[in-house]
């Protein structure tokens, strides 16, 4: 559904707050990749981070003879690539921000839209916190990405080598991407996991 997550309200909960959860790790997904690259006009390299990946990590990837998993650069204080303090939100990718920023501090627990019991934003944000912003669609939206990133992820650790270039995992997902996104591909994705599981 690349495209169809909402863009967050341009007034949010996050004013006055100084940026607590910019520091946070965040792992990105190829649909949070390829928003950014395609709607803001980012190189990849520019804040794409390879960090190496343990086996609970649930988008590693098996390239270079390990597992290893994208997420986003930070600067050398510790904030993300895209955090500006001059400016009124903080975030200069505000309509293409990673799910799990978009999300923060926002989850989905048993069906509804609740505050995370862990979220880092001061008490007066987290008061006026935007439900409005948050709605389910956006929370359904990402949480289906997460879904299908994590299926490439299960097929490509099946079946590389493992000591390929990540970016031949990056090409692999694009190319699974553009199958969800055509009738034909859908079905060839569904006939092809029901033919790797009898397999």
């Amino acid at each position: 559904a690349l495209g169809s997550v909402k863009s967050p309200q341009a007034a949010n909960m996050c004013s006055g707050c100084s940026g607590h959860c910019c520091k946070l790790h965040v792992d990105l997904t190829i649909y949070d990749i390829l928003r950014i690259t395609e709607l803001e006009g980012k190189e990849m390299d520019s804040f794409v981070q390879l960090y190496e990946a343990t086996e609970e990590d649930a988008f590693g990837f098996r390239a270079m003879g390990k597992l290893v998993k994208f997420s986003l650069a930070k600067k050398e204080d510790g904030y993300c690539k895209f955090f500006d303090a001059e400016s009124g939100l903080y975030c200069t990718i505000e309509n293409s921000k990673p799910g799990i920023c978009l999300m923060y501090p926002m989850t989905m627990k048993d069906g509804n839209i609740v505050l995370r019991e862990d979220a880092i934003c001061p008490s007066d944000n987290k008061a006026r916190a935007d439900f409005s912003k948050m709605n389910k669609q956006v929370l359904d939206d990402y949480d289906w990405e997460w879904k299908k990133y994590y299926e490439f992820v299960n097929e490509w650790n099946a079946s590389a080598k493992g000591d390929e270039d990540p970016n031949e995992f990056i090409k692999y997902s694009i190319a699974q991407v553009k199958y969800e996104m055509s009738t034909l591909g859908r079905f060839y994705r569904k006939v092809k996991k029901i033919i790797n599981k009898k397999g």
